[in-house]
């Protein structure tokens, strides 16, 4: 699956995201958990790469 970010209304989604999001400090450290939280996973399946910190 691919997707053409230049098609993207960074507008629209920024104002989806504003409603949606009264905490954003809260959000940005739940996003940051799921992508550490993947990363993870990712390495696991590949212990071949390196520990990138």
């Amino acid at each position: 699956m691919t997707f053409d970010l230049c098609k993207i209304d960074m507008k629209k989604l920024r104002d989806e995201i504003a409603k949606k999001v009264h905490h954003k400090e809260t959000a940005l450290q739940d996003i940051r958990e799921i992508v550490e939280q993947k990363l993870a996973e990712m390495l696991a399946l590949n212990p071949s790469r390196m520990e990138y910190q």
